[in-house]
């Protein structure tokens, strides 16, 4: 796998990046919209519940939480608008 990061990334973007490549490596995304959907939510509660391990800011903790919050609304439009 390839992974690209933006010049200067943050530990959270690391880890997600990594957790993302594990994800594709394990089958976990056959590439549909849910199914992206779903794995960014995965990879957000898994920064979460590492934050520490992964010795993530308050800024990126806070960061990913809104990504989880958003991604998760995403995916609940998305099942109410049929798939």
């Amino acid at each position: 796998s390839i992974i690209l990061l933006k010049k200067n990334p943050g530990r959270a973007s690391v880890f997600e990046e990594l957790i993302h490549a594990t994800q594709y490596k394990n089958g976990e995304n056959d590439g549909s919209y849910e199914s992206r959907l779903k794995c960014e939510i995965a990879a957000q509660k898994k920064l979460i519940r590492n934050r520490k391990a992964y010795k993530l800011t308050q800024n990126e903790v806070k960061q990913t939480e809104q990504a989880l919050i958003a991604y998760e609304d995403e995916l609940n439009k998305f099942k109410q608008g049929g798939k």
